[in-house]
């Protein structure tokens, strides 16, 4: 797991300012700017600027490939847990969100 977590904080680096970035243009025309940020952010973090961390992770660090592989985990592997890592992040920001936003 701590080599899954390695990975994961590596990808950060890239996806979260790419995601704040791509939250914030998406503002320009928003009528509720406080909400739309945080989907705009969440959904870039998912998507488009996961995948742009991959990539430049590869192009980056193409050969730490292999340190992982040699700990048993694969390419694939990784990059499914930092999906489901981000997924988990996005849910639980939601759920506390609108935990806090129905009181």
């Amino acid at each position: 797991m701590r080599m899954v977590m390695h990975f994961y904080f590596s990808l950060q680096k890239v996806n979260l300012p790419f995601s704040a970035l791509a939250a914030l243009c998406g503002l320009i025309d928003s009528p509720h700017p406080a909400d739309d940020f945080w989907l705009f952010f969440f959904i870039s973090l998912l998507t488009g600027g996961y995948a742009l961390s991959v990539v430049f992770f590869e192009l980056r660090h193409a050969a730490t490939f292999y340190f992982y592989y040699n700990r048993s985990l694969t390419k694939a592997k990784l990059i499914l847990a930092g999906f489901s890592l981000n997924l988990l992040s996005a849910v639980l920001f939601y759920a506390v969100k609108n935990l806090f936003h129905a009181v």
